[in-house]
């Protein structure tokens, strides 16, 4: 126990220079640690609701969705209908691979007409033939909005950010008010607001106990005394 004493006191500033240095390093590395943020891997594989869900799955291809929000004085314009109809096929056609199925006002229209040349006028028409409950998944009775629904494969949190990021991209050229959103996008900022601010709460943590002891003893030295050797550890660990 002598030597052992005798040996860090001796090396004091070599090991507390080693130690500062694994404390920075610790966290400057945290933000690249990966985090596990799918839910299904936290669940017992052998759970029948998780079975339950991998059959749904499997049989209609999807059980997650994506929403595109749009928002115009007149969602339903020559205009807009087109860019709807355009981005559509080509999100379909350029990300078949995640994309299972896109799903817009537009599916409706084409569902109930065999005419692929329908005037602006004649496809006003069908829309408006539409019960309300199908119409109103869609589009609002004001026509001033409406949503494209992506229903897509089972992606990972990390998959998801990049898909988002490359729909943002895609519909840039939209000439009305368009939005990304959904679950699957209220998933991806609630994971980031978990996991991205660990290294802020820390060191916000660490500042609030600082500020505790300060009004205790009325010293910052010996404030900062019990604080440092915390967050060494904190960092290193």
């Amino acid at each position: 126990m002598k030597f052992t004493t005798k040996a860090v006191i001796k090396f004091a500033v070599p090991i507390l220079i080693i130690v500062i240095g694994l404390s920075v390093a610790g966290f400057m590395a945290d933000k690249n640690v990966g985090v596990e943020t799918d839910i299904e891997t936290f669940m017992p594989q052998d759970m029948d609701a998780l079975e339950d869900m991998h059959v749904v799955r499997d049989t209609v291809g999807s059980t997650d969705q994506i929403a595109i929000y749009m928002k115009a004085d007149n969602i339903l314009t020559e205009e807009n209908i087109s860019w709807i109809q355009t981005k559509s096929k080509e999100i379909e056609e350029k990300y078949d691979e995640i994309v299972v199925k896109v799903n817009s006002i537009d599916t409706l229209v084409e569902n109930l007409s065999s005419n692929e040349n329908l005037s602006h006028k004649e496809y006003i028409d069908i829309i408006d033939t539409l019960p309300k409950k199908m119409s109103s998944m869609f589009i609002n009775d004001e026509k001033t909005e409406a949503v494209i629904l992506l229903s897509i494969e089972h992606l990972s949190t990390e998959e998801l950010q990049t898909f988002a990021a490359q729909l943002e991209n895609e519909i840039k050229d939209a000439p009305m008010e368009i939005h990304v959103t959904g679950k699957s996008i209220l998933d991806i900022e609630m994971v980031n607001g978990l996991t991205s601010g660990r290294i802020k709460m820390t060191v916000l943590g660490l500042l609030l106990v600082f500020a505790a002891l300060l009004v205790i003893y009325r010293n910052p030295i010996k404030a900062l005394i019990p604080i440092f050797p915390v967050g060494l550890i904190v960092g290193m660990s």
